[in-house]
This record gives C-alpha cells, sequence and structure tokens, in this order.
C-alpha cells in the first residue's frame, strides 16, 4: 500500500516538476516558422503622435492632442480614438508578434509586393514614419502579414489591427455607414 502512493506522490511531483519548467516558464516562442515574437515598432505607444493609413477606400490622418486624437485630414472625418489607440497599441510595444520568415524571398505570397494597407507612425525623436504595410491573411484567417518598410522581416500581424484600419476609412463625418465617398488610393492628402 506505501509503495502505491509513493509511487503516485512521485508521479505527481514528477508532473508538477514538468509544468513549472515547461508551461510556466515565459517564453519567446510562437507558432512562426522560426518560432520567435518581436515587437513590430520598438517604441512605447504613448511616444506615437500621428497615424497615418492609407488603404483602398483612401487614407486619413489622425494626430494626438494630449490624450485624444484629431483628425488631421480629410475633411469631414470622424475620429475613433479607441481604434487609433488600439492599432498603436498593437503596433508597438504593447503587443509582440509572430515572426514568420527573417528574410522573405517572395513578398507576393505574402500579399506585401502590392499591400493591401499601410500604416504610417511618426513616433517622438524619430526622423521619419515607421511605416508598417499590411498583406495577406494567414490561412487561419486570425492575423494578416505585415512587414516594415526597409526590412526583409515578415511577421504575423493580429487580424484585430486590419480590422481596425479599415474601420478608420469606413467612418466619415459622424460614424460608419455614411461611406467612402471620393475614397481611392491617391484621392485624399498623402503622408509628409
Amino acid at each position: 500500500m506505501r509503495r502505491r502512493i509513493a509511487f503516485w506522490y512521485g508521479l505527481a511531483l514528477v508532473l508538477l516538476a514538468y509544468y513549472a519548467m515547461f508551461e510556466l516558464a515565459p517564453s519567446d516562442t510562437g507558432a512562426g516558422a522560426d518560432g520567435r515574437m518581436r515587437t513590430l515598432v520598438d517604441s512605447r505607444p504613448e511616444d506615437v503622435v500621428e497615424v497615418y493609413v492609407r488603404n483602398e477606400r483612401g487614407s486619413a490622418r489622425f494626430r494626438r492632442a494630449g490624450e485624444r486624437w484629431e483628425p488631421v485630414g480629410p475633411a469631414g472625418r470622424s475620429v475613433a480614438p479607441d481604434l487609433i489607440d488600439a492599432i498603436v497599441t498593437n503596433l508597438t510595444s504593447g503587443q509582440r508578434a509572430v515572426v514568420v520568415a527573417e528574410e522573405a524571398v517572395d513578398l507576393e505570397s505574402f500579399g506585401l509586393a502590392h499591400p493591401r494597407a499601410e500604416i504610417h507612425l511618426t513616433v517622438k525623436g524619430r526622423p521619419r514614419p515607421v511605416i508598417v504595410f499590411l498583406g495577406n491573411q494567414i490561412p487561419t484567417g486570425t492575423a494578416v502579414y505585415g512587414r516594415l518598410e526597409g526590412s526583409p522581416r515578415i511577421y504575423q500581424v493580429g487580424a484585430n489591427v486590419d480590422y481596425y484600419q479599415s474601420q478608420l476609412l469606413f467612418q466619415r463625418g459622424g460614424g460608419a455607414g455614411a461611406g467612402s465617398e471620393g475614397a481611392g488610393a491617391g484621392a485624399t492628402s498623402e503622408p509628409g
């Protein structure tokens, strides 16, 4: 009887040790091809002072004014501060993204040869905006492929970022449903 109890206690200790070593330990791995996760834009969310979004619907620019975001252009654009904050948080050090490839040979397979959308983040202390390109959805639909301008690294960016950027350009003069008249890749102000 004692042997049986000792066996079960020993098995429980081994399983507990395994769980503590491998399941609870902080990990830098993800589901990506090379198994690493990194911050896409190495910056604090509060250091982003301007966001410019462009996709097939058009473009819009938003500037931080204290704790709020204000639309800069085009005229008549309403602002959804929670969407802008979510985009900024998900692209900066507030969130980590799975690295799919350190160096993509074929950007077309990721939808990044001709990105569906781009997000420019103007960050305090940086001489020029950081540009994030968004491509195709990954097969599971839970993320899109993304890439920083000037970098060959491909990331999985949460599908929520893609959704939020599309909603920013859907909202005009008082909210969603008003349409996106005048939209087009070059129909509105360009980044500058």
